[in-house]
């Protein structure tokens, strides 16, 4: 009988934990990000392993934002309006070596379940403009294809060449976290049918 080489268990034993292991159910389709300007953008499509709505109630969670990002550190609603939402967001925005809080006021509008827009209000933030859209699709096996667009403005000054590049990093980033903080909050809603 031959030694058994303890490095060999160690090699096999995570094999064998990697392969059965869940894969991670939300599934990229596509992710462009850029900047023309001075705004940023990130438009993306990606499926999410959740129903459609339970994906709109975290979203739309105004008052728990917070859960959706590390860097949020507050949110609020301010005001209901007849059919809008003004919602507070403070923001610790990081890149590079560069990190600022931003206080941001957002008017929200919900055109139904599948559909919700956050415009940012300049005046009321440290934001030079801001916007955000989602909008959600039924993919008929119980997740949620989500297409996703934000473009924002910083009115503060962002370096250039580098602090540009260092500054959309960051944000394609804590989009992708986002995400997946959205996709296991929804995974644990429950939905009456």
């Amino acid at each position: 009988m031959r030694p058994v080489n303890p490095a060999l268990i160690l090699v096999t034993a995570a094999g064998a934990w990697l392969v059965s292991a869940p894969l991670p159910a939300l599934e990229v389709l596509r992710l462009d990000s850029g900047s023309s300007g001075g705004i940023y953008t990130i438009d993306a499509e990606l499926r999410i392993d959740a129903l459609p709505a339970a994906v709109h109630a975290v979203i739309t969670d105004y008052e728990h934002l917070t859960s959706l990002s590390d860097r949020i550190e507050e949110s609020r609603v301010l005001e209901k309006e007849p059919n809008a939402t003004l919602v507070f967001t403070r923001v610790e925005g990081c890149f590079a070596f560069f990190c600022r809080t931003i206080d941001r006021v957002e008017r929200v509008v919900e055109f139904g379940p599948d559909h919700v827009e956050a415009t940012t209000l300049p005046e009321q933030s440290d934001v030079g403009f801001g916007k955000v859209v989602w909008v959600l699709h039924a993919s008929g096996d119980g997740a949620t294809r989500v297409e996703y667009y934000t473009a924002l403005e910083p009115s503060f000054w962002v370096p250039p060449l580098v602090g540009r590049i260092a500054f959309q990093r960051s944000m394609e980033a804590e989009a992708m976290r986002m995400f997946r903080k959205i996709e296991a909050l929804a995974s644990q809603v429950v939905i009456e049918r």
